[in-house]
């Protein structure tokens, strides 16, 4: 941050996120009289709480409600939906082998609020082996991007997806996962994912997860809406 240009600009406050430095943030911008307001909006399970204290800042306390309760209302109807229903096997990969969701970690409750039965929801690191992935031998897989496709807003080619697809599937020893086998796998761009705290990613999984269960929940509809809506952005 440039200090000196935020107290030229004498703003009331500073929204930043929840990664960094805000704590020096703070004790600087406070000898400017200037308050930090720190908004993390990298977890799924922070989402309602971040929209509601937005609204509050900016005296747009029903806007705010609305936006939670459409996605509220979409986690209410897959938990509902997926009551007493087995869970099946996933393997999260976000860009990289063996760069998977555990506990604490960006992509964690993004996938537990899909349904997931998480194969390392008990593992002590994000990254990794390739053959406790082989070991565990997942139903579905789902994969964030790639190191050579990361993208934004726009999203990765037709052609960069196959791509992905083509370096995951010819993995060595990957051939015999079930989830390889029987082609349950699912690519999701970068932007989208990412959509509302992971909540836009969260239903594109429950829905590739248990389509079966899920006749109402429509996940292009809701990254539509989120996109056209809530971010006031040309839908792609």
């Amino acid at each position: 941050m440039n200090y000196e240009k935020l107290a030229e600009l004498s703003p009331q406050a500073v929204i930043i996120t929840g990664e960094g430095t805000w704590r020096d943030a703070q004790e600087m911008l406070d000898r400017f009289g200037i308050k930090v307001i720190v908004i993390n909006s990298y977890y799924t399970d922070q989402f309602a709480d971040n929209c509601r204290l937005i609204g509050r800042i900016f005296g747009r306390e029903e806007q705010a409600e609305e936006l939670v309760n459409y996605f509220n209302d979409k986690l209410a109807y897959i938990q509902k939906q997926l009551q007493g229903v087995p869970r099946r096997s996933l393997y999260f990969e976000y860009r990289t082998l063996g760069k998977t969701a555990v506990p604490g970690d960006y992509f964690y409750k993004m996938v537990e609020y899909s349904g997931a039965d998480n194969i390392f929801a008990a593992a002590k690191g994000s990254q990794v082996d390739q053959e406790a992935i082989i070991e565990k031998d997942p139903q579905y897989i789902v994969k964030v991007a790639d190191a050579n496709a990361y993208s934004s807003y726009q999203p990765p080619t037709i052609e960069e997806e196959k791509a992905i697809k083509k370096e995951l599937v010819l993995r060595s020893g990957w051939a015999g996962i079930d989830a390889v086998r029987n082609d349950r796998i699912l690519l999701l761009s970068h932007y989208l994912h990412g959509g509302a705290s992971k909540l836009v990613g969260t239903i594109y999984i429950a829905k590739f997860l248990y389509p079966e269960y899920l006749p109402e929940l429509h996940p292009e509809e809701v990254f539509k809406t989120w996109l056209e809506k809530y971010q006031q952005l040309h839908y792609i």
